[in-house]
């Protein structure tokens, strides 16, 4: 068998260890191999021929098994049946996305290989506020190149969008709930657009996304997205926001992901929203029909993509693994092979 590495981006250990708990009865933590020679003096009349040798063996091998599991336990669940592999089946555009639910309910673990994107509004954030220091930058190393001379008028006035104050990292520690304040104030006369423009584009970034690592699976381009928050603190993805999209940039590119169906999305309308009456007898309030009322209509606003669930037509992903193929140099003598696993 022909195998090949993977590049991890993501590991949950602690449903992967779960999960290969109920399949393996058990997870081998370790496995040792040592040898070691005891004496024992012996007393009375052997103690004149001296001292009896006694050896003992014992297996230990100390390894990480973090890295090898999650290979074993997807190998186990695809012989087991557990496992289905929806790559072809979403990629071809002759695929009825209303037939998935019954043929894939939710819990469904699947494996879904096709292009993606990651995508972090903090990250956004950052780099706005980079490029609007370097914008600021450039127009006064530009001005101090080639002077103009002009009559003193006084006090020079504050340049247009300076005028509010700074709400840069100055003013105050920025947080998730206003990832915009980042962006200081910066002479548009670079970039073409102002502070306010890309306050905007971060605001409606953390609006559309909350803060954090999203990975969106395009399988047929736009028309279908499989979406995934990665969380935080996991394996593999300890790094800084930037250092990751240093790593891997944002342009899309195929990955694998492998985990269990959250839900489907539903298509949603606002004016379906008002035929839901959550009033009983004595105008007593029907807490179900008060969450079902609430739910539906966060729906709605997911359906139109300002909200962070999954967007009709697709589904979210409660991800066990993400990883890519290494793949080897050209002119190798063996090539890597699909399906097969290091």
């Amino acid at each position: 068998m022909v195998m090949y590495l993977r590049e991890y981006l993501y590991a949950d250990i602690d449903r992967i260890r779960s999960l290969a708990g109920q399949l393996m009865e058990g997870i081998p933590e370790e496995s040792r191999l040592t040898e070691k020679r005891a004496k024992q003096l012996s007393l009375g009349m052997k103690a004149i021929a001296g001292s009896t040798g006694d050896w003992s063996s014992e297996e230990y091998t100390n390894r990480s098994m973090a890295d090898s599991l999650f290979g074993a336990l997807e190998e186990i669940l695809e012989s087991d049946g557990w496992l289905n592999d929806l790559s072809d089946t979403l990629q071809s555009h002759d695929t009825d996305y209303s037939t998935l639910p019954d043929e894939h309910p939710p819990g469904t673990i699947v494996r879904i290989t096709c292009p993606g994107v990651i995508f972090d509004a903090r990250f956004v954030a950052r780099v706005f506020s980079g490029l609007a220091a370097a914008s600021d930058a450039l127009v006064a190393m530009n001005k101090f190149s080639n002077p103009v001379d002009e009559p003193s008028q006084g006090k020079a006035k504050p340049r247009q969008g300076q005028q509010k104050k700074r709400t840069g990292k100055d003013d105050q520690t920025p947080n998730p709930n206003s990832l915009e304040s980042e962006i200081e104030d910066f002479d548009p006369a670079m970039l073409g657009i102002d502070a306010a423009m890309l306050r905007s584009m971060v605001k409606l970034s953390r609006g559309v996304f909350a803060p954090g690592i999203h990975l969106m699976l395009t399988p047929r381009s736009d028309d279908m997205a499989i979406t995934a928050r990665l969380q935080e603190g996991r394996k593999y993805l300890e790094s800084d926001p930037e250092v990751l999209f240093s790593r891997y940039g944002t342009a899309r590119q195929t990955w694998t992901m492998v985990g269990s169906i959250g839900t489907y999305s539903e298509a949603a309308y606002a004016d379906q929203v008002g035929t839901i009456s959550i009033l009983e007898e004595g105008n007593t309030i029907n807490r179900s029909k008060f969450a079902s009322l609430v739910n539906y209509f966060m729906q709605f606003v997911g359906h139109q993509g300002l909200a962070d669930v999954p967007q009709h037509p697709g589904f979210s992903i409660v991800p066990l693994a993400v990883y890519r193929s290494t793949v080897r140099a050209k002119g190798s003598a063996i090539q890597p092979s699909d399906g097969a696993v290091i």
